[in-house]
């Protein structure tokens, strides 16, 4: 998807004014010199945007909504100092948001799962029962280990054998929750 938008992106950037001379004729003669600066957004808007997605799937949407009062501010004052240069500075405002959010969205998005993550392993590498369940988990989710067992690396996570993670509320994202954590330790 992002490969794609991309392209785009850089189509939209070179040949954006003549796309639309073409496919809405001279009267537009503007918005194709406009368009051609919402061009470099495109794919970044993209690849942007799934930051979204790690806040829904960590169940961080809580963090997800500071964050939008964040994005909102900066895109506010790069509109403001693009003002001055008329729509082209308006779409290249916009265009810039994108630019400089992205990294900074995916560090505040993916902080929460990190530590928890961090923690986990330090609460194995303290804990010799944890680090002796963990290895008993890790054997038996790809089939060999000396117990007899063989389970699934999704049965690993979700079975008891007394030393699971601690799930922090009985919500329904409680689950993605040990998963995401098994998927990391692994």
């Amino acid at each position: 998807m992002a490969f794609v938008g991309m392209g785009i992106g850089a189509d939209m950037t070179l040949i954006g004014k003549d796309v639309i001379l073409l496919v809405l004729g001279p009267g537009w003669a503007t918005a194709g010199r406009i368009f051609k600066f919402f061009g470099p957004g495109v794919g970044i808007m993209l690849i942007y945007n799934t930051h979204g997605w790690l806040h829904l799937s960590i169940g961080t949407a809580h963090r997800w909504f500071r964050w939008v009062v964040v994005e909102f501010a900066v895109t506010f004052l790069l509109f403001l100092v693009g003002i001055h240069w008329g729509p082209e500075g308006i779409a290249g405002a916009w265009t810039l948001s994108f630019w400089i959010l992205t990294i900074p969205a995916f560090w505040y998005a993916g902080k929460e799962f990190y530590s928890s993550c961090s923690s986990g392993w330090r609460r194995i590498g303290h804990d010799p029962e944890e680090r002796s369940c963990f290895r008993r988990r890790h054997r038996s989710a790809w089939g060999f280990g000396s117990h007899g067992c063989r389970f699934s690396l999704v049965r690993s996570f979700v079975s008891d054998c007394g030393c699971s993670p601690p799930r922090r509320d009985g919500s329904p994202l409680a689950v993605p929750r040990t998963a995401a954590r098994y998927v990391a330790m692994a």
